[in-house]
């Protein structure tokens, strides 16, 4: 669902995994559980986005489009924040 999230219509710099990174911690038991579902829900919609909406842009099978870390690891600060934050 994380990852569907991302290709459905959304209003401007809301992200459904920036919410599950800011709360997982408090729904899920085992910690890691967040920062894999920020990454697989990242790379699902990514899969999706660069092979099927932006296909005209890339020739062949696109597994990572350049420079894909900045969002990852963005992704993995806010839930690295969120833990260090809720635990106090």
């Amino acid at each position: 669902m994380a990852a569907f999230a991302r290709l459905i219509p959304h209003m401007p710099n809301f992200l459904t995994r920036g919410a599950i990174g800011l709360l997982g911690f408090v729904y899920f038991t085992k910690k890691w559980q967040v920062f894999l579902i920020h990454i697989v829900a990242t790379w699902l919609s990514d899969l999706f986005i660069n092979n099927a909406t932006y296909a005209q842009y890339h020739p062949k099978f696109t597994w990572f489009y350049e420079e894909f870390y900045w969002q990852y690891v963005s992704y993995l600060v806010i839930a690295l924040a969120a833990l260090l934050i809720l635990r106090n």
